[in-house]
């Protein structure tokens, strides 16, 4: 596996060359990928740019961590949903397993598939539980849904952002159609897998997907710098437009990670689970003194 160049100590190169073999064709073939350290997803609409949403890596171990510091609203809920066992579908009451906070929680996959939420000194890990460690993880690792662009922190820049090791911006340009809200879906794959379900030659960095109902998403590649831990692993980042989330507020961010199993979910006769955060939750103080607070409270107070 090389960088772009090739060179060793050279600057940085944002696109990382993984040659292998599709042993589907027995032919040469090549993954590209973006890498840094951490990728600040924005929305483009016009001449008008908002960030959304950040992932980054863990340099000791790989773990990969999401964050949303750029929406404006902080009180939301934190929780373990569950789809109960003889049930394709439920509606999930996250008030069940969940705790509020006024914080911007931090979603942690680490790589022995321990998930959850926290922020430093903030609040608590309580909200966390076991899914797939990320070696053996296939597929839709995290999503999030959000509504409200105007909630999220303009980027001013109008110009694209040089890719650097440290930061690469990264930008879903929807034209001059504003979304009413719009979905990202993170698949996790290896390398090698990811090629295996090509049926060209060269993947990435940036690709171009088909949703069921013919629509065309784009989608990016990343992952961790050359030489961290999961650097033989890719990320694919797509987004879509879909319709409001909700009618009762003007903004909305729902994520929800660190699944179970797919074939746990595609079995009817078990419960499924998953981590789930949303922002904003109606009757924060009366939420916050009936199921509690993840957050921390200075004893200064």
């Amino acid at each position: 596996m090389t960088d772009q160049s090739g060179k060793k100590g050279s600057q940085h190169q944002p696109i990382l060359s993984m040659r292998l073999v599709n042993y589907l064709s027995w032919e040469k073939a090549e993954i590209k990928r973006f890498q840094a350290e951490r990728f600040v997803f924005t929305v483009q609409v016009e001449n008008q740019r908002y960030k959304i949403f950040q992932v980054f890596f863990g340099k000791s171990d790989g773990s990969l961590y999401v964050t949303f510091p750029y929406f404006d609203i902080d009180e939301g809920i934190v929780s373990i949903g569950t789809i109960p066992a003889m049930l394709k579908t439920a509606e999930i009451n996250l008030e069940l397993q969940g705790k509020v906070t006024s914080k911007k929680v931090k979603y942690a996959h680490h790589p022995d598939g321990e998930v959850h939420f926290s922020q430093t000194g903030q609040v608590s890990t309580s909200i966390r539980r076991k899914s797939l460690p990320l070696e053996t993880a296939e597929g839709h690792l995290f999503s999030l849904q959000v509504q409200g662009l105007s909630h999220f922190e303009a980027d001013p820049t109008q110009q694209d952002h040089l890719p650097k090791m440290k930061r690469t911006v990264l930008d879903f340009n929807f034209g001059n159609k504003k979304p009413e809200a719009i979905k990202i879906v993170a698949r996790w794959y290896k390398a090698a897998s990811l090629i295996s379900r090509s049926s060209g030659h060269f993947f990435g960095p940036k690709v171009q997907g088909q949703t069921p109902d013919g629509r065309i998403t784009s989608a990016f590649l990343i992952g961790t710098p050359k030489g961290w831990p999961m650097e033989h692993y890719a990320l694919l980042v797509s987004c879509e437009a879909i319709d409001k989330l909700t009618k009762e507020n003007e903004a909305a961010l729902v994520f929800t990670g660190g699944f179970d199993t797919s074939s746990k979910f595609g079995d009817i006769a078990q419960a499924a689970s998953f981590l789930c955060v949303m922002y904003p939750t109606t009757n924060y103080e009366e939420l916050s003194q009936r199921i509690g607070t993840i957050d921390i409270i200075s004893s200064n107070r």
